[in-house]
């Protein structure tokens, strides 16, 4: 078992009444998870993806339309690459 892997393990077993997910949308995003801080993730857009996915929760949504919200500058075959990355 990794490090990464034992550690969340013994935060979910610590935190039991605490929820698992909490993203506060309103002024800067903040996302933690069991009340502790999200890590920083590899890009500025990952944390942009999550809020996304929470906003439309129990939905499914188009990787095409992902891709072009968070990379519109980027042609399609390298918008949905950069949204396999961050995923």
């Amino acid at each position: 078992m990794s490090s990464v892997s034992h550690g969340l393990r013994a935060a979910v077993a610590g935190k039991c009444g605490t929820p698992p997910l909490t993203v506060r949308l309103f002024g800067l995003l903040e996302i933690s998870l069991y009340g502790e801080p999200l890590p920083h993730l590899r890009s500025r857009k990952g944390p942009w993806l999550l809020a996304l996915l929470v906003i439309h929760a129990g939905h499914e949504l188009e990787r095409r339309w992902l891709a072009g919200l968070l990379w519109p500058e980027s042609p399609e075959p390298i918008a949905l690459a950069n949204l396999r990355t961050s995923l």
